[in-house]
C-alpha cells in the first residue's frame, strides 16, 4: 500500500480528488512521452549548471512549434528531421505565416 499527500483548496471529496489527480497526472505523462519520442529526451547528459533546464525548455518551446504548424502533413519526429533538412521548412516552422 501507498499514501500519498496533496495540499488542495477543494472539497475533501475523493472519487472528485483521484480523478483530478489522474487527469493531470495523464496530461503530465503525455507530454514527457512525446519529447522523449520525439526528442530522445532520456538520453539528454547534459548536466553542468542550468544545461538540463535550459535543453528542455528549448524542447518544449521547440514542440509547441511543432504542434502548431499545419503546413506539413507529418509526425512531429518527421516536421523536426524535414526542419533540418531544409531551411524553408524551418522558417516555415519558426516563423509561420498568419492568416488572417
Amino acid at each position: 500500500m501507498q499514501k500519498r499527500y496533496y495540499l488542495t483548496t477543494h472539497e475533501p471529496d475523493a472519487q472528485w480528488l483521484q480523478q483530478l489527480i489522474r487527469q493531470h497526472w495523464s496530461i503530465e505523462n503525455q507530454c514527457h512521452w512525446v519529447l522523449d519520442v520525439t526528442f530522445d529526451e532520456a538520453r539528454c547528459r547534459a548536466r553542468k549548471d542550468n544545461a538540463a533546464q535550459n535543453l528542455a525548455m528549448l524542447r518544449k518551446v521547440c514542440l509547441s512549434l511543432l504542434k502548431q504548424d499545419n503546413s506539413i502533413k507529418d509526425s512531429l519526429r518527421g516536421k523536426r528531421y524535414r526542419a533540418a533538412l531544409d531551411e524553408s521548412v524551418l522558417e516555415g516552422i519558426l516563423f509561420p505565416v498568419s492568416s488572417k
